[in-house]
């Protein structure tokens, strides 16, 4: 009995994924500091509050970098394990657990990376000059999207798949029941005959 299909798909989207974080971590790693602001004479002046706030997200991104670097090595290994379920499927029951537990690794670095590409989001909100930061975080999170939508249709395909291996076995065993119970009746009307034999031989 085999599992429920392979979706190559989802590797791809897995590739996809890992490489558009690794743009987007290359992205926020060439920004560089920021030069202090300035006054009118080109002197060095007190930051403005939004300012402040800004140089918080500057400070805030290299944390998101390295949380964007574990994603992409969780993804590597999520899709390391879809490679190794994909051969190990053919052979045993333990394809099919580590295909299992690698979307189980994969769930949980998705939910990892949605937090992160939210946190990222807030960073880079108001910085319209980093336009492609943005749009590699968009990206990213439809991807992690479409992922988590094939993870889901993986699921109910293996429960179909599982359910559908259950019902033909109760079905045999319900025919194979309604057997016996034929066997039944056909041996009790034998032994009702002998008795009204055996009763029409005592009258006699």
């Amino acid at each position: 009995m085999s599992d429920a299909p392979r979706d190559p798909e989802l590797e791809r989207l897995a590739e996809d994924l890992s490489s558009t974080l690794a743009e987007l971590r290359d992205e926020l790693e060439t920004r560089g500091p920021r030069e202090p602001p300035r006054g009118p004479l080109g002197l060095p002046r007190p930051p403005t509050p939004g300012e402040l706030l800004d140089l918080a997200d500057e400070f805030a991104i290299p944390a998101l970098i390295a949380f964007l670097e574990a994603n992409v090595r969780a993804l590597e290994a999520f899709q390391a394990a879809l490679r190794l379920a994909r051969a190990g499927e053919e052979v045993s029951e333990r394809g099919r657990e580590t295909r299992r537990q690698g979307e189980r690794l994969g769930r949980d670095a998705l939910d990892r990376l949605d937090d992160v590409l939210d946190d990222l989001q807030g960073a880079l909100d108001g910085r319209p000059q980093d336009p492609t930061a943005r749009t590699l975080a968009d990206e990213a999170r439809a991807l992690r999207d479409e992922i988590d939508d094939r993870l889901a249709e993986s699921d109910r395909r293996e429960t179909r798949s599982a359910r559908d291996r259950t019902v033909p076995a109760r079905e045999e065993r319900d025919e194979s029941d309604d057997d016996v119970a034929i066997d039944v009746d056909a041996e009790l009307d034998s032994i009702r005959d002998a008795v009204e034999d055996d009763d029409e031989e005592d009258a006699e």
